[in-house]
This record gives C-alpha cells, sequence and structure tokens, in this order.
C-alpha cells in the first residue's frame, strides 16, 4: 500500500499544479509512463484501483482519452536530453530528482518534478534501509553488470591478471564478480546498467563521498560519463576506471595496441615521434586542428599506412609484418563514404557480411545485421535506399552511423575512425558519440579522430591523443586530465580565459595549445604561449615505460574472419553490381537502350535514297557509319565503366587493406559490363542492319562492335582504376583518348595524305588505335565476303597483280635498265638511284610466290656490266612481263568461268540482284582506292602499290601493312584480315585486363 499511496500523492501534486491542457497532457502521461517504469523496476505488477480510477477521471473530464500517449523522446528539447533529465533516464528519476538536479533546467514543470521528487524521499529511503539493489543474492550471482571492488596493490593486480592465473590460482582466490582496484582502500560494490550508460556505487564504509567536487549525502551514488568521484580527498575514481576495469571482468580476452617510437616522414608533411597504448573498452579521440595530421595517426594506427620508424603491434604482433593475422582484429573507417547509394540500408550490410564472415550461416548473418542496426539506431530504415549524399533519402548522421556499421559487421576488437563526427550537426554528432561509447562497453577499443565537440559528448571520451599543427604529439592521457595539465602551461594572466572549472571541450585545449604569444615590435614570427616541444618531449618521457612493458607477445584476440574462396567473392561482387545495377531500373532501362536507339537515329540520317527507292549498294554512307559505329560502340564502352571503380575506390581500398582479391573485384565488374554490353551491340546490330538492309553479317558485325565495345569498357575501369581526380578522367584522359581513336582510325582521315614517309604500312600510331582494327576488319570483311564478290575475290586478286605489274611496273624497270645499260660507266646519282631501284624490285619479286629469284643483284651494282649480265637482266625482265601476263589471264578467265556459270544455273538478273543487294560501290572506292588516280609511287628507291589494297599480298611478319589489306602474314602464316583484327583487339582488351588485375599502373590511392 505505501507505494500505492506514494503514486496518488504524486498525482494529486502533479495535477493539481498543472494550469492548461497541454501540461496537463504531459503530466497525465509522465505519471502512466513513470508509474509502469516503477513497476518495473520495483516488481510491482499492478497498481491500485484507486490511482487507475483517478487518472481515468482526469482522462474523461479533459476529454483525453486519445491523446494519453508516453512522451516519446522526440519530444524532448535538446539540452534536456544532454543533461539527463528524469524523461530520459526513467529508471534513475528518483536518484537524479533527489540530487536536485532537476531545478537546474528550464523546464515547464520543473517544479512539480522536484515536488515529486520529494515524495519519492521515502522510497528511496526505503531502498537504503533494505538494501535492495545489491545485497539480494539473486541479484550478485551470476550477474557481469555486478563487480565488488576491492583495493589491492599494483603488485597483487600485476599477478592476477594474465595466463598466469589460470596456471596457478592462489587458494584465496577472488570472490565471484570481485576487481581488485589500486585506487581504493575500502571495498565499493558497483551496478552498471548498459542501457543508460551509467554506475550506481554503494560504498560500504561510512566516508566524505565528493562527485565532482559536491558532497554526495548518502552511501549511493550515480557514476556518468565524464563523472569523477572522490574518496576522502584522497581517491579518485573515474568513470573511465571503472569502465575499464567493468570491460577486464566481464571479457576476459585482453588486447592492447602499441605504438612505440612511431614517425611517419611524407613529402613536406611528417608525424612527429609519438608512444601510444589502447585497451579494451576505451573511447579515445586524436584532436587537432584540420591539417594537422589525424586522418595519417588513424592510418598508422589501423596499419594503412608503414611508419618510417617505429613499431606498431596488438599484443606485441607487428602490424605491418602480420597483416594477414591481424586483419580481423582492427576495423577502420575512413572518412569517405563506403556506401552503396542504390542499395538499402540491410542491403548494404548483407553484402558486406557475405563478403567478411565466411565462417557465419545466413541466419547469423541475419541476427548479427539485426544486432548491430538496433546498436546504432538503424532498425527503422533497414529496407531504405541509401542515396547520394545531400539528396532526402538518410541523414547525415544516419550514413556516418551505416559507414560505422560496415566495419562493425566484421566484428573488430579495435575499431578505427576517421572523423566521426565531421560536418555533422551537434545533435548528431553527440549521439553518435553516445554510440561509440556505448560499444566500448562491448570490450572494444575505440578510437576516433574529433575537432570540435560539445563539452557533454567531450566527457564521454576516456583518453585523449593531442597534436599540434604541424604534427607533433603533446599528449596521450585521460581526458579529465587534460584541461588542467595544458592551463598549467599557461601564465597566470591567460589562465582565467580558459577557465572552465572541471573539464573545457575540444576545441578548446586546441585553442589553448595554439595560444600566441603578444606580438612584439619589429617581430613577424608568432611564437606559441605553451612550448610544444618541451610538451613533446614530456609526452614521450611519460608513456615510453607504459609501452616498453607490453612488448611480450600475448594470444591475438578476437574472431578469425579468413576470406572466402576467390570463387565465392567473385560471385558475390558481381551479384552485388547486378543489384546496384537492378535498384535503379529506368537508369538500366536507359544504359540498355541508349546504344541501340543512337544506332536506329544514325542509320536512318545515313539511308540514302536514289530516287524513290533505297538501294544498299549506291549507299555512300555506308564506310560512314561503319566508322561512326565503331566509336559508338567504343564510348559507350567506356562510358558505363569510367566511373565504376572511381566511385568504389575507398570501398576498395578498404577491402584491399583487409585482404579480399582484386582479382575477383575486377571480374565482378568485368563481367556485368560484357552482359550489358552483350546484349547491347546485339540489339545496335540488328536495328542498324534492318534499317541499311546489310544482310548476312550480323553475326560479324555483332562480334566487331561487342570487341570494340569491351575494350572500351576495360580502358574506362583503367581510367577508373587510376585517377585520383574524377575531372581528370572526363576532361583530360577521355577527351585524348577519343581524339587519337577519332583521327588515327582511319574512317576520318586518309592515311596515304598523312604518311608520306611510308605509304607501305599505315602509321605507326594507328598501330595501337582499335578503331582501325575494327574498321578494316569491317570494310574487307563486307568487300570479301558478301553473297556476291565472295565467288570473285580470288580471280580479281590475280587480275589486279597480273595488271598492275605488267601495264605499270615491268615497263618501268626495262626503262630503267635500258637507262642503266646506255650510262653504266657514268657514276651518277640518277645512275646509282636506277641501281637501287632495280636491286630493291627484283628483292621484292624474289618473295612473291611462284617467282624465280633474280640471281645477279649484287653485280648490278657494278661499273661495267658485261653481255653475259645484260643478257640475264633482259631476260628476267621478259620472265616478269609473261609471268605476270600469264597471272592476268588466269583470272580473267577464272572470274568469266564463275560468270557464265552462275548465269546458267541462276540468271543474269540473279546476279545482277546480288550484286545490287550486297555489293556496295563505297566499300570498293574505298578498299580498292579507286578514287587515286594515282597507281603507284616511288618511296625510298621501292615502289609502293597505291591501288587495290584489298589485293595485295602482305609481306611483313609481325601483321603491319597498309589499310584494308584482306590477309596479314604473322610468323610466316597467313592470316585472314577480319581474323587477325578481332584477335589484336581482344589481344589488347587482354594487356588492359592485367593492368587491371596487378595494378601496374601503381593506383595513386591505394600507396
Amino acid at each position: 500500500m505505501f507505494k500505492i499511496e506514494l503514486y496518488s500523492i504524486a498525482f494529486d501534486i502533479l495535477v493539481e499544479t498543472t494550469v492548461n491542457h497541454h501540461k496537463q497532457r504531459e503530466t497525465l502521461s509522465f505519471l502512466k509512463k513513470t508509474a509502469f517504469k516503477l513497476d518495473s523496476i520495483f516488481d510491482v505488477k499492478t497498481f491500485s484501483s484507486e490511482l487507475k480510477s483517478r487518472i481515468d477521471f482526469y482522462v474523461n473530464q479533459l476529454q483525453l482519452e486519445d491523446e494519453l500517449l508516453f512522451i516519446s523522446e522526440s519530444h524532448i528539447p535538446y539540452h534536456i536530453k544532454q543533461k539527463n533529465l528524469v524523461l530520459n533516464r526513467e529508471k534513475f528519476q528518483i536518484y537524479l530528482i533527489i540530487k536536485g538536479w532537476v531545478d537546474e533546467f528550464d523546464f515547464p514543470n520543473s517544479v512539480i518534478y522536484y515536488k515529486l521528487g520529494e515524495a519519492f524521499k521515502l522510497e528511496y529511503k526505503s531502498i537504503q534501509q533494505t538494501n535492495l539493489l545489491f545485497d539480494t543474492p539473486e541479484y550478485i550471482h551470476g550477474n557481469s553488470n555486478f563487480m565488488k571492488l576491492t583495493p589491492t596493490s599494483p603488485d597483487e593486480t600485476e599477478k592476477l591478471e594474465g595466463e598466469w592465473v589460470n596456471t596457478n590460482k592462489p587458494a584465496n582466490a577472488p570472490r565471484e564478480n570481485e576487481v581488485f582496484m589500486e585506487k581504493i582502500d575500502h571495498e565499493i560494490d558497483t551496478a552498471f546498467f548498459a542501457d543508460y550508460t551509467c554506475f550506481v556505487l554503494k560504498c560500504k564504509q561510512r566516508k566524505k563521498v565528493y562527485k565532482n567536487n559536491i558532497l554526495c549525502p548518502d552511501i549511493f551514488c550515480l557514476l556518468e560519463p565524464g563523472d569523477t568521484l572522490t574518496v576522502d580527498e584522497k581517491t579518485r575514481i573515474s568513470f573511465a576506471d571503472l569502465k575499464r576495469k567493468f570491460v577486464e571482468n566481464k571479457y576476459t580476452s585482453k588486447f592492447y595496441l602499441t605504438a612505440q617510437g612511431v614517425e611517419l616522414r611524407f613529402q613536406k608533411k611528417e608525424i612527429n615521434s609519438f608512444n601510444f597504448i589502447g585497451q579494451p573498452g576505451e573511447l579515445i579521440g586524436v584532436v587537432g586542428n584540420e591539417g594537422s595530421g589525424k586522418s595519417t595517426i588513424l592510418q598508422l594506427l589501423a596499419g594503412f599506412k608503414a611508419p618510417t620508424k617505429g613499431k606498431i603491434s596488438v599484443n606485441g604482433y607487428d602490424l605491418q609484418k602480420n597483416k594477414f593475422q591481424l586483419s580481423g582484429i582492427i576495423g577502420y573507417v575512413p572518412e569517405e563514404d563506403l556506401l552503396f547509394y542504390e542499395l538499402t540500408v540491410k542491403e548494404n550490410l548483407e553484402f558486406a557480411a557475405a563478403l567478411y564472415l565466411r565462417s557465419k550461416t545466413k541466419s547469423e548473418i541475419r541476427v548479427l545485421i539485426d544486432k548491430i542496426l538496433h546498436q546504432l539506431d538503424l532498425y527503422s530504415l533497414k529496407d531504405k535506399i541509401v542515396g547520394k549524399p545531400g539528396l532526402k533519402y538518410i541523414q547525415p548522421g544516419q550514413r556516418k552511423l551505416l559507414n560505422i556499421a560496415l566495419e562493425l559487421i566484421r566484428e573488430p576488437k579495435i575499431l578505427i575512425i576517421d572523423n566521426s563526427i565531421s560536418p555533422l550537426s551537434l545533435g548528431d554528432s553527440s549521439r553518435i558519440i553516445n554510440i561509440l561509447s556505448n560499444l566500448t562497453l562491448e570490450g572494444k577499443l575505440i578510437i576516433t579522430s574529433i575537432t570540435q565537440v560539445p563539452g557533454e559528448t567531450f566527457e564521454l571520451f576516456d583518453n585523449l591523443f593531442v597534436l599540434t599543427d604541424d604534427g607533433t604529439p603533446v599528449y596521450y592521457g585521460p581526458r579529465s586530465n587534460a584541461y588542467h595539465y595544458f592551463i598549467k602551461k599557461l601564465p597566470p594572466g591567460l589562465q582565467n580565459k580558459y577557465d572552465c572549472k572541471n573539464s573545457c571541450s575540444s576545441g578548446q585545449l586546441v585553442e589553448m595549445l595554439n595560444e600566441p604569444e603578444p606580438m612584439q615590435e619589429n617581430k613577424v614570427a608568432i611564437h606559441k604561449v605553451i612550448n610544444q616541444e618541451i610538451l613533446h618531449s614530456a609526452h614521450l618521457e611519460k608513456t615510453r615505460e607504459k609501452v616498453a612493458g607490453l612488448k611480450k607477445k600475448k594470444k591475438i584476440p578476437g574472431n578469425q574472419n579468413p576470406p572466402p574462396r576467390l570463387e565465392t567473392q567473385y560471385l558475390f561482387y558481381t551479384l552485388r553490381n547486378l543489384k546496384t545495377k537492378l535498384a535503379n531500373k529506368r537508369n538500366l532501362l536507359f544504359i540498355f537502350l541508349s546504344v541501340p536507339l543512337i544506332g536506329l537515329i544514325l542509320a536512318l540520317l545515313l539511308r540514302t535514297a536514289e530516287a524513290t527507292s533505297y538501294i544498299y549498294s549506291l549507299n555512300d554512307n555506308i564506310p560512314t557509319f561503319f566508322y561512326l559505329s565503331i566509336l559508338i560502340n567504343f564510348f559507350n564502352g567506356l562510358a558505363q565503366t569510367v566511373n565504376e571503380i572511381f566511385r568504389e575506390k575507398h570501398v576498395l581500398k578498404k577491402e584491399e587493406f583487409i585482404h579480399l582479391s582484386r582479382f575477383s573485384y575486377i571480374n565482378g565488374k568485368v563481367t556485368l559490363s560484357f552482359i550489358i554490353l552483350f546484349g547491347q551491340t546485339a540489339l545496335f546490330t540488328q536495328l542498324t542492319n534492318f534499317v541499311l538492309e546489310i544482310q548476312g553479317f550480323f553475326l560479324y558485325d555483332w562480334l566487331t562492335y561487342f570487341s570494340i565495345g569491351a575494350i572500351g569498357a576495360l580502358f574506362g575501369l583503367v581510367f577508373s582504376a587510376t585517377h585520383s581526380i574524377y575531372d581528370n578522367i572526363v576532361l583530360k584522359s577521355v577527351p585524348i583518348l577519343l581524339f587519337l581513336i577519332l583521327v588515327f582510325g582511319g574512317g576520318l582521315i586518309n592515311f596515304n595524305n598523312i604518311n608520306h614517309s611510308n605509304e607501305k604500312y599505315t602509321p605507326w600510331i594507328s598501330e595501337f588505335m582499335v578503331s582501325k582494327w575494327g574498321y578494316e576488319a569491317l570494310m574487307v570483311n563486307h568487300y570479301n565476303k558478301n553473297l556476291y564478290q565472295r565467288n570473285f575475290s580470288e580471280p580479281e586478286k590475280l587480275i589486279s597483280a597480273g595488271t598492275f605489274n605488267s601495264y605499270n611496273i615491268i615497263p618501268k624497270l626495262k626503262e630503267y635498265f635500258e637507262y642503266l645499260t646506255e650510262n653504266q660507266l657514268k657514276n651518277t646519282d640518277s645512275v646509282n638511284q636506277v641501281k637501287k631501284i632495280l636491286q630493291n624490285q627484283f628483292k621484292f619479286y624474289a618473295i612473291t610466290e611462284d617467282v624465280y629469284e633474280y640471281e645477279y643483284l649484287e653485280e648490278l651494282l657494278e661499273l661495267d656490266l658485261n653481255e653475259a649480265i645484260i643478257s640475264e637482266t633482259n631476260d628476267y625482265l621478259s620472265y616478269l612481263d609473261y609471268y605476270f601476263y600469264k597471272m592476268y589471264n588466269a583470272g580473267y578467265k577464272q572470274k568469266q568461268v564463275i560468270t557464265d556459270s552462275l548465269i546458267s544455273l541462276y540468271g543474269e538478273n540473279y546476279i545482277n540482284g546480288l550484286k545490287t543487294l550486297h555489293h556496295n560501290s563505297s566499300i570498293i572506292q574505298k578498299v580498292r582506292n579507286t578514287s587515286n588516280r594515282t597507281n603507284f609511287i616511288l618511296r625510298n628507291y621501292t615502289y609502293i602499290q597505291l591501288s587495290d589494297p584489298v589485293y595485295q599480298t602482305p609481306h611483313n611478319n609481325l601483321g603491319r601493312t597498309k589499310l584494308f589489306l584482306s590477309q596479314k602474314r604473322f610468323n610466316n602464316q597467313v592470316v585472314d584480315t577480319y581474323l587477325f583484327n578481332i584477335s589484336i583487339i581482344w589481344l589488347m582488351s587482354f594487356l588492359l585486363y592485367i593492368l587491371l588485375i596487378t595494378n601496374l599502373l601503381n593506383v595513386r590511392f591505394l600507396q
């Protein structure tokens, strides 16, 4: 009945002192909420019908039945939340109210809450008298949240810690949940309440106990983050001390992250020597101005960067030498976003878990994801699309928490977070730091860089690592001591400027550290009041012994999560890429249809008709169409992948750091891009060939366009992986590549007009242009293998060679030799030139199939040619004349036979129809160079044929020729040009693929 009377008294006080309906609603809601909460605390199942009837009476009177709702935290003002008012920590409202804290805040009902507190004083005293909270065996036995702090010396603590206990357990072993602490001189009972992040302490011996320098009136005391307890003015216990002991007692696996004499020098910036030690249960803040090296310190501690001097280790294992062993221990969250914008919150975590957690089942992963989402207050967003930063999908603070969740999914023991609260609002910053502080209670060591942090939130940090602007560490130790440490270094006149009682914000610490001396006359340099070199030396001296004492290797704690097999990683990478594409169906549809639609528009524009009907053979735009199609498909492949790796570069960097496979990652990208290109190019080929009435070449054309698109996609991936600035890709690399592809592809500029020094071959630079190989393959293939021309290619080749040599070259050679015999005794330049021309031309014929070799090449250079040489040479010229004339006749007769056979079988109209439907006149003009009035040209004492390149014989053994030869020679083997060119395109693709896999181009963001 005591509790029922208490509720009744409180109810009357609250309702009768309320003025308006709004406050009455708050009052009723608060009372009802309080009643239920107190029921759960004191095991009261119900409260009396009298109290219920009173609530119902007021509800009906005020017509508040539909509005009597519990007050949610979203309705509580921010400053009240941060001051831990009754509504924010309901289970401890008794303690908070009795301390009188509520009347410090500006809240409409503060007086009412105070009176309610007075009414609850009797209940609080009854708790003291019965020791309900601590002395019940059911509470203490097996409760890891209870600790019995027992005084001990440092030596005894050393003996009781570590593996020594397991093998040498003393006779007087510690009692259950007994924790030894050297800072106290009598037993203290503590209970930790994780939901509210606070300890309740009960001092068994009556002592003068001061909490934050304020005397506690009773043996109970509530200790929250930032609080410090002083017993008899000599023993100090901070919240951080209790938390560390609590973590050590609850989690048996101990670890230390240590840095000893670590330095880093790079370019003009450097991190000066520092020592560091981090333990489970600590939240450590790295403090400094922008550009002071905070991110670099974190990258060193995470193992992303190797120090130029010193050693960073976990339990004695070097972070650089044992990267693979320690990769599951340390988690690192960079400042940059690691999220996939197209996926939901849950999908981001699922794909991360699939890649990181090989040993867990799907159900275990689901449970873990739900746990993390609840921990980080993201569960309500699990099915929401992440979206790009700045768009209204999830808030900035939620994005940062989701990035942290991606690392928590790996269950690391050490979590290092770069700029966890920048550039977030104060509310988001406080929320994230509170969550990180709670995570340390699970035995984690969390290190994060901070700049400006509100004072209340700043109190959650256990230790601080303070840097000067030039990267010099000057302090590492408890946050509670930092203010006094720095303010003592200031002159007395400046100490009042930074008077913030017991603590201060991170910004004030940095401001104190960088306080400039008053400017003196004629002095430009600004000196700091605090000597930072002395502070640096003091830091090294204070931390050296602590770090040196932890050199001994211990067992590596935590879960070892080996990466999945390569094929499993490849599968998940491919599925992740596919999921991101499918998430935006409109964009995917646009990507898939854009190129076919562009091709359709291009084909319609280039479809020209004579008179009223369209005739393929008369369309002069076919070569232009082929060349533009090559460029379109190349650019399409390039555009699709040019941002693929760049936008995920931080994800790739992190995944490579934890030893996931770059090989699988790249293959996942390549596979999906090739699948999309497969469909695009097939539809492109089908539509354009239908519009332009190109028949019989679907497979050839599709393979060409797909090959071109594939190498374009690989170029895009290479650019995406090798650039650190996206604008450099779009504004520099891509335009330069497209310019080269366009100009040196052979479809825009005639190579004969820009290659006057060597018309024998295409320019060297064009040999590296994929557009040249693709364009030549299409043109030669469409000429040689169309349904009409494939019947006559071989005889026309004989006709072309016989005609050119018999009617052009042989007569010239006869003239030259006649001139030589008449002027052989004259050692003039013209005579010597003639000799070289004859010698080179005879050498050329010697490598022609079935042509006899001329045996007197050296004798041609002599001044006096005897009658035998002259006679042999004339005979050889006559032989060549007859040989090529015979070749011409053979070709002509073969063509005539084929023509007559076709006419007899199908009729003349059928043959003419084939020519009209399949034999394009513009392609003929290009591959036979019929528009050129000159059939040959003399270069370097050698005749070069300009006419009929498609019928010329290749001689270079490396595949080099002029444009449009129907065959290539490689390794003394003659290969069809189409097959050779497609092979070259895929060889170039393979080389780009190797560059991607091996990262030989030295990817800058991975340095």
